[in-house]
């Protein structure tokens, strides 16, 4: 066996062991409860999937009546001399 396949096996125990560190440290921050609650928003967001979107209905613009004094904005030509 060469130095170099020593050296990868005790990295690769070593990442084994980082792997095992952290696995124990996720199952201590989350218990089945959590994981369980994540779960199940997990799955009404899915039960949405393939349905038709929602549509906003915003108000309508002015109905074509004249609400107050209308005024009128087009330039006219004029002769200011």
């Amino acid at each position: 066996m060469s130095r170099r396949d020593i050296t990868e096996q005790g990295q690769d125990a070593a990442l084994e062991a980082y792997r095992a560190a952290a696995c124990a440290e996720a199952d201590a921050h989350f218990d089945d409860r959590a994981l369980e609650a994540q779960r199940h928003k997990i799955l009404a967001r899915l039960e949405h999937l393939g349905h038709p979107a929602k549509v906003i209905l915003f108000p309508k613009a002015g109905s074509g009546e004249n609400h107050g004094a209308s005024v009128n904005r087009r330039w006219i030509p004029a002769d200011v001399t």
